[in-house]
């Protein structure tokens, strides 16, 4: 679950960034720069795969945890978000 999940994400977020990323890489800190730089060289079919198996696999994980629980809250990231200023570009 989790390999598909950060194929997918990572070639999403390139996808998503790619023209920027390419003219102002700087803008991005090292903590996205390099998961960026990642998913800018995931084949498209492991991305593809990932995308005919992310529906079941996602529709197994919801069946296991909404059989124990109405509502799931969890963070986003593994990592205390940064404060702002540590996000401006340069920085």
């Amino acid at each position: 679950v989790n390999a598909l999940m950060t194929v997918a994400s990572l070639a999403e977020g390139a996808s998503i960034h790619a023209e920027w990323f390419a003219a102002r890489p700087n803008d991005y800190g090292p903590g996205i720069r390099e998961p960026m730089e990642t998913g800018l060289y995931i084949p498209a079919l492991r991305y593809l795969e990932a995308q005919r198996q992310r529906g079941r696999v996602l529709k197994q994980w919801l069946e296991t945890v909404f059989d124990k629980a109405d509502v799931l809250m969890t963070p986003v990231f593994d990592r205390p978000t940064p404060e702002l200023a540590a996000t401006q570009p340069g920085k």
